[in-house]
């Protein structure tokens, strides 16, 4: 996912999410700028990716780096949806982790970037149990209605 952030919404099939359908290049009045978290999340997951073997004393992995560089990708395209700040955490498994969850603990939902590029998903929502749901995906067009406070 190396090139220009137009390019990666519309690999991650968001480029009509964040530009409208009669742009077919974005221009200045069309561009959703990115939301002010996403240098610190960036810098986060850069961070976590720091992690030595078994930091967590329980034989955690390293960062995987195919995945720090998805999740930093997919960081940037989330960041002009106007998405709530997520945490970041590294998984025992190596990879990266974005999550957001209620207040009340109502409802979360997490991202988990696989090294092969896909996207595994949880999301538990005690408000709308229909919606409760794991899995992986390929591109962020198909999980980020899970995402609390898209503007999409």
């Amino acid at each position: 996912m190396n090139g220009t952030l137009y390019d990666s919404l519309e690999l991650d099939g968001l480029q009509s999410m964040v530009f409208p359908k009669e742009s077919v290049t974005p221009s200045a009045d069309s561009v959703r700028w990115p939301a002010e978290w996403l240098q610190s999340k960036i810098q986060e997951i850069q961070r976590v990716s720091e992690l030595l073997p078994n930091s967590d004393s329980y034989g955690a992995y390293p960062a995987d780096p195919h995945s720090i560089r998805c999740a930093i990708d997919r960081t940037k395209s989330l960041a002009v949806l106007t998405i709530e700040e997520p945490r970041v955490a590294c998984l025992p498994n190596g990879n990266i982790l974005l999550a957001w969850e209620a207040d009340d603990d109502s409802w979360a939902c997490e991202l988990e970037f696989l090294p092969d590029g896909r996207i595994g998903y949880l999301l538990a929502d005690d408000t709308n149990p229909s919606r409760n749901g794991e899995g992986t995906k390929v591109s962020l067009g198909e999980l980020v209605h899970f995402i609390p406070g898209t503007g999409v």
